[in-house]
């Protein structure tokens, strides 16, 4: 005897996976809650700004 397929749980089934798959793609892709981006996003430019501090004057000039 063969199986019986319901074709709309089928396709929430097939809807739901879709969902998931795109819910990985953008967890990889905004993988950072805002306040962490903003944190590196500030570190990197006081880094930045430290070491420009620093550069010695170009001895040609």
């Amino acid at each position: 005897m063969t199986n019986v397929i319901n074709f709309k749980q089928a396709g929430k089934k097939v809807t739901r996976i879709k969902k998931e798959n795109r819910a990985k793609e953008n967890r990889v892709k905004h993988g950072q809650k805002k306040l962490t981006r903003h944190l590196i996003k500030r570190t990197g430019k006081a880094l930045e700004t430290h070491l420009d501090g620093h550069k010695m004057d170009d001895p040609r000039d």
